[in-house]
């Protein structure tokens, strides 16, 4: 199994402790452009809104 294909077989919580912990995710990288601090939320939200 490639990188990619582990990615795309992750499920929504996978990918969010994937996303949530990840040293490559930083504030300023960060697709949901939260503002209050609650990334947690916003990162969730952001993994289930239409692309």
């Amino acid at each position: 199994m490639t990188n990619y294909e582990k990615i795309k077989s992750m499920s929504l919580d996978e990918m969010y402790k994937f996303l949530d912990s990840s040293v490559l995710l930083l504030c300023e990288a960060c697709p949901t452009h939260c503002d209050d601090g609650d990334c947690s939320f916003a990162l969730k939200r952001w993994l289930k809104a239409e692309s």
